[in-house]
């Protein structure tokens, strides 16, 4: 199997075995990829402490030409970004985000804005004052990004400016924009995103202390 290393956020994890773990990563350059990490739960493994949810990471891993779970091979930590598993409205906001990009991207398939759209957002948790603009923020962007959210100028709502200040801006830290309208586009933004109960249910609890 090929070797191939990468820049990776992970979004989600579970247990493949006794010993063994299933590590679902955003990367920059491959896109959404699951990877098995082998050994993971044995004493003095080389993954312990490198693996938690929103750990961003340079990985090294094996391609299955056979199927799509890879094999990891290395992780060496960039960022654990520790204050986020406290952070309860974080937490919960990060966790929707990552749900929501295993329901709409394909895996294996390279999307770099995605990536470093979804870093920006689950930095910007910690920078910005309790908000839900930064996942408005970064669902915007995801929609628009596979075609599922109108361009600005054909969205038909009382701020159509401050829709197209989120699609085209770099980061939602420093954006202000008055509660009503915030309520406004959230109403807005559900209508396109993909029906799923468990996804809906997991932006109540991403949502619930905002609104």
């Amino acid at each position: 199997m090929p070797v191939d290393t990468d820049e990776g956020i992970i979004l989600n994890k579970y247990s493949f075995s006794e010993t063994s773990m299933v590590i679902h990563w955003l990367t920059k350059n491959n896109g959404l990829i699951s990877t098995a990490a082998r050994g993971v739960f044995k004493p003095k493994s080389k993954f312990f402490g490198k693996i938690d949810l929103f750990y961003y990471a340079n990985i090294e891993f094996k391609k299955n030409i056979k199927s799509d779970l890879h094999s990891l091979n290395d992780i060496d930590l960039i960022k654990t970004h520790d204050w986020i598993r406290p952070n309860i409205s974080a937490l919960h906001q990060a966790s929707y985000c990552a749900t929501l990009i295993e329901k709409l991207v394909e895996k294996d398939t390279p999307i770099t804005n995605l990536f470093y759209n979804f870093l920006t957002f689950v930095q910007s948790l910690n920078k910005q004052n309790a908000s839900l603009i930064p996942l408005l923020w970064f669902e915007i962007k995801l929609l628009s990004e596979f075609g599922e959210f109108p361009y600005p100028k054909e969205v038909n709502s009382p701020e159509p400016n401050y829709i197209y200040l989120l699609v085209n801006s770099d980061s939602p830290i420093n954006i202000q924009i008055p509660d009503k309208v915030i309520n406004e586009i959230n109403r807005y933004v559900l209508k396109y995103l993909p029906y799923n109960e468990r996804l809906l249910n997991l932006r109540k609890k991403a949502t619930n202390l905002f609104l």
